[in-house]
């Protein structure tokens, strides 16, 4: 199983600072839900899954909407 890396909260100002690009993050979470709402097929709950805070540990599979299928049937 792969394991799961949580992007910490001072990553993105760090990164933004490293790159000497004079911006904020704030906003970005609500750029992106509209931007995949708008240019993907994705679900509401699955973009909003990606965007979660936290993420819960899972002892079952995930619902029907989050699996892929290869189109063989499975």
């Amino acid at each position: 199983m792969r394991s799961v890396r949580l992007i910490l909260a001072s990553t993105l100002p760090k990164m933004l600072q490293y790159h000497e690009i004079a911006a904020v993050g704030h906003g970005f979470r609500s750029s992106l839900r509209d931007w995949a709402a708008k240019e993907t097929d994705h679900p509401h709950e699955v973009i909003e899954a990606v965007l979660a805070h936290v993420v819960q540990k899972r002892l079952s599979p995930p619902p029907p909407a989050w699996t892929c299928s290869s189109g063989d049937g499975g």
